[in-house]
């Protein structure tokens, strides 16, 4: 919707009602799609799979699923109109108290697969309850009409062409990224699965910060790119992949070296999971590095094709390797299995953007112009 929003706010501003009022109706409709088809097969794949209570699981799932997508549509189009602030302050703080609420629960006790997908999928809806209401009292009452007459056939086949790809990646990255943890409860003690949650968090946290930038260089990325500026979308790519570099290689290394001294002091009674912490620490630079160049320019550039079928091989591939690895290995052979499927697919998507958009990784000297410079579009 970023990419919309921003193409139409400059080409047809005529039709931007008409493009919230459509792309809220493909909200409600995926939505209504998702629960529908979770409803009629989740029952046979527990039954399937012979796992009591994954239907209830599958059920959370599909909130987080639905309430991500609605988050990432209304945030899509505050972006377009160039608010990055609303999605980015909402991210961080709803992110920081869910942070608080694991540690806490880590804490206390033990965490469950039912918590652990309760209380992602509770702070999702928060999410995006929080930046629909936003939306809605500070731009839509003021600036749009969101009536079911002004929905257009025409924008709602761009948009279903467009996104449907990127839907599809996501709900494959949900497979590539959380179908781990699904597997663990099958295979694994409730121990394993806490140590698998406690080295994700962290492993996490560092990358936290990446969606809001994300979110701010992907308009301009758009604007630029339709532009026909190559030079000066390589130089956003230099200083992009430079400002992500640097962290992320600072916290590898601490996360190689002394995982131990980071476990004792947030979650002592898991230092266990410090090997787990050193498996995934080689991926995290890569991890970094793919985020900005995927979300930022992949997406932003009309290449969503792409990565949806990166991100599908990534899935099918991760599932065989968790099936194999992790009933032997429990959750080391869960991140050998993610460091190996994720750094390959990253490797895969920056070669595809050296050929296709001739963008290629070079680092910069950082100064404060040049930083300024990245949030800064020539007309």
């Amino acid at each position: 919707m970023a990419k919309y929003t921003a193409e139409y706010s400059i080409t047809a501003k005529d039709k931007l009602s008409a493009l919230v009022t459509t792309g809220l109706v493909n909200l409600g409709a995926n939505a209504l799609i998702a629960c529908l088809s979770i409803l009629i097969l989740s029952p046979v794949i527990e039954h399937f799979m012979n796992q009591p209570g994954l239907t209830r699981l599958l059920i959370i799932g599909s909130i987080f699923i639905i309430s991500r997508v609605g988050m990432e549509m209304v945030g899509g189009i505050l972006r377009g109109l160039h608010d990055f602030a609303i999605p980015s302050k909402i991210s961080a703080v709803v992110t920081c108290v869910e942070i608080v609420v694991y540690y806490i629960w880590f804490s206390l006790s033990d965490i469950s697969l039912t918590a652990i997908f309760v209380v992602r999928s509770l702070f999702f809806l928060i999410q995006f309850i929080l930046i629909y209401s936003l939306f809605y009292f500070q731009y839509a009452r003021k600036y749009f009409s969101i009536r079911i007459n002004l929905f257009d056939k025409e924008i709602f086949i761009s948009i279903i062409k467009y996104c449907l790809p990127i839907g599809f990646s996501f709900l494959s990255y949900y497979l590539y990224t959380k179908v781990d943890i699904l597997i663990l409860g099958i295979f694994s003690p409730d121990e394993e699965i806490a140590r698998y949650n406690v080295a994700d968090l962290l492993f996490q946290l560092p990358l936290m910060g990446l969606a809001a930038y994300i979110s701010v260089i992907s308009p301009k990325v758009t604007n630029v790119f339709y532009a026909k500026q190559h030079e000066r979308m390589q130089h956003i790519f230099s200083l992009s992949i430079t400002l992500v570099t640097i962290p992320m290689t600072l916290f590898t290394v601490l996360f190689f070296a002394v995982p131990e001294f980071i476990l004792n002091i947030i979650f002592p009674q898991y230092v266990s999971a410090s090997v787990l912490l050193r498996i995934l620490a080689p991926l995290l630079i890569l991890k970094g590095i793919g985020q900005v160049a995927a979300g930022g320019f992949l997406v932003s550039t009309g290449h969503p094709r792409i990565l949806a079928i990166i991100t599908a091989v990534g899935a099918v591939m991760n599932v065989i390797f968790d099936l194999l690895l992790i009933p032997p290995f429990g959750a080391e052979g869960a991140f050998v299995t993610t460091t190996v499927i994720h750094s390959l697919a990253i490797l895969f998507s920056l070669y595809y953007i050296s050929k296709t958009l001739h963008l290629k990784i070079r680092f910069k000297k950082l100064n404060s112009s040049m930083l300024k410079s990245i949030f800064t579009v020539k007309q």
